[in-house]
């Protein structure tokens, strides 16, 4: 296995295990062992795993290239240094 895949995995099982650590407690605390008290349990756990994974997937995609870009641009603008030493949009 590669050491990226690898890395990755083990990043997962530890969020998976996170989350279910909280549902747990999430259960626990509440003390309703129903459907319903399972599905309140797991839903903010599930929304946290699930947003992560679409910030992921958004930032894998190059989403938040343009934002990046942004705040290189206006850094380097308060520096009153040369702008043409950075590079423009299309070249980012």
């Amino acid at each position: 296995m590669k050491p990226q895949t690898k890395s990755r995995l083990i990043a997962w099982i530890i969020v998976s295990l996170f989350a279910l650590i909280f549902s747990v407690l999430i259960l626990v605390l509440v003390g309703e062992y129903t459907y319903r008290g399972l599905s309140n349990a797991l839903f903010i756990p599930g929304f946290a795993v699930f947003a992560i994974l679409m910030l992921r997937l958004v930032g894998n995609w190059g989403m938040f290239d343009l934002v990046g870009y942004s705040f290189n641009r206006i850094r380097h603008g308060s520096r009153k240094e040369d702008l043409g030493e950075i590079k423009t949009a299309s070249e980012y």
